[in-house]
């Protein structure tokens, strides 16, 4: 009887302690099935975090152009997640187009003086605070100066040292600080991956890249490199890919129509023109003669004003403007030239198709003047297939061919009085200029006479946004 006891209190024993082991085996098992599914959420969620980061890029890709872009509904919802797809930095309030001061969200990673890219525009400044470009010489290296909104994208630009040949793979250039490399780089129309670099080249660089043909690149060729970081979360993961792309070619513009007419000691001038067709733009160039220093103070298309683009006198010799007006109404519809006082005046516009509606001028306007029988300006071009237009006035009676590649578009003398009071009105064309650089404006006057020309570079349609490099940012 006292052996049977002892072997029930042995099996007593023995059963607390194989339920004390099981019941550690069950919480075992249970911690496993919970991390695992703790894990697998996360795994889930870090997927799906990627698919809508790359969502992010390929909805900005097929939404946006570039160099023209705005952080301005750049946060958006995607499935379970939102993406933001951020720049280098981007302006924290609208600016115009004599600001010296650029106000930025952040200079981090910009050197301490160089260039800018904003929209088309080119910036020069001198120096930085944490939140601003100082000293900012605005339309630099060809560009035209404009007025700028809050949320637009600010890119850093470089520019070539020494002249490149088209098998180089070491590109020399003011400075790298800001482009991230290994990456790719945009010189004219050529594309370049390079996968080194040191404070002032590019190197190691794979010469036209993504189908991009190897081209000379003279020194002082802006270098660009538009990056975007897609950033995107998903519950509590997070996952960024970063991308780097380029302003899709431009589509073809066309010319349209030409129109003039003359006027001796007017206060207005008007005329007719006619638009047709789609994605248009309208161009006046005025040739006045300016010896009480006369100016146009209006002009108008079916009654719509044009914009100012920029002028320049020669003394009271000569004054040259560039007026110019995006969309304007189709059918024959009057242009009217209102002048602040009475003079000799010679208008022509130009109408065109194709042009990009967002931001017509690619670059400039440039203007010169002198006292010879050769005026020339010259506009540097940033996009592809760019169309320059210019407007020559010169003091007198003198017969003006215009120069290699241009076209002539209006060639009137005015009429009346003395033969020292006429003045010559010209203008012309050249385009498609490809690739992106300087296009030169020249005449050949028949005699040495004062003169002033002003040209300007109209931008075509883009046709999308190129991918270049894709690659995820590991945080």
């Amino acid at each position: 009887m006292r052996l049977f006891n002892n072997q029930r209190g042995v099996s007593i024993i023995a059963a607390i302690f194989i339920i004390v082991i099981l019941g550690f085996m069950g919480v075992i098992f249970l911690t496993f099935i919970g991390i695992g599914s703790f894990t697998s959420i996360n795994d889930v969620q870090a997927s799906r975090a990627l698919f809508v980061a790359e969502g992010g890029v390929e909805y900005i890709l097929g939404n946006r152009t570039f160099p023209n872009y705005s952080m301005a509904g750049a946060t958006m919802n995607l499935g379970a997640g939102t993406f933001t797809v951020s720049t280098p930095t981007y302006l924290t309030a609208n600016i115009g187009a004599a600001a010296g001061t650029i106000p930025v969200q952040s200079t981090v990673g910009f050197p301490a003086a160089g260039r800018i890219a904003i929209d088309s525009e080119l910036i020069d400044y001198a120096g930085t605070t944490a939140v601003s470009f100082t000293g900012a010489t605005r339309g630099a290296g060809g560009s035209g100066a404009a007025a700028h909104a809050a949320g637009n994208a600010v890119f850093p630009v470089t520019t070539v040292t020494v002249n490149l040949n088209a098998v180089a793979t070491t590109i020399n250039v003011g400075s790298t600080t800001g482009f991230s490399i290994p990456g790719v780089i945009k010189i004219n129309t050529e594309y370049l991956h390079c996968t080194s670099s040191t404070a002032i080249t590019f190197t190691n660089c794979t010469r036209g890249y993504k189908g991009t043909t190897a081209a000379v690149h003279g020194v002082g060729s802006n270098v660009y490199q538009y990056v975007l970081t897609s950033a995107a979360v998903v519950g509590n993961a997070r996952r960024s890919v970063r991308t780097m792309v380029g302003g899709g070619a431009g589509s073809s513009i066309a010319f349209s129509r030409r129109r003039n007419a003359r006027g001796n000691n007017v206060n207005f001038l008007q005329w007719n023109h006619r638009v047709s067709g789609t994605e248009r733009y309208l161009i006046v160039g005025i040739s006045l003669r300016n010896n009480a220093g006369q100016t146009a103070t209006n002009v108008t298309y079916a009654g719509t004003p044009l914009v100012p683009l920029g002028a320049v006198n020669n003394g009271a010799n000569v004054r040259v403007e560039l007026w110019g007006l995006v969309n304007p109404a189709t059918g024959n519809n009057p242009v009217r030239v209102t002048l602040s006082a009475a003079a000799r005046i010679i208008g022509g516009s130009l109408s065109f198709t194709g042009v990009d509606q967002g931001a017509s001028i690619d670059a400039g306007p440039m203007f010169a003047v002198g006292n010879s029988n050769a005026p020339a300006v010259t506009v540097t071009t940033v996009t592809d297939n760019a169309w320059v237009i210019d407007t020559l006035a010169a003091r007198m009676n003198v017969n003006a061919p215009a120069g290699p590649g241009q076209t002539r578009r209006w060639h009137r003398r005015t009429q009346g009085g003395g033969g020292g009071a006429h003045i010559r009105g010209a203008g012309s064309t050249e385009g498609p200029a490809t690739p992106p650089g300087n296009v030169p404006m020249t005449w050949n006057l028949s005699a040495v006479r004062p003169w002033a020309l002003g040209a300007v570079a109209i931008r075509p349609v883009p046709t999308g946004t190129t991918l270049v490099s894709w690659e995820e940012v590991v945080n």
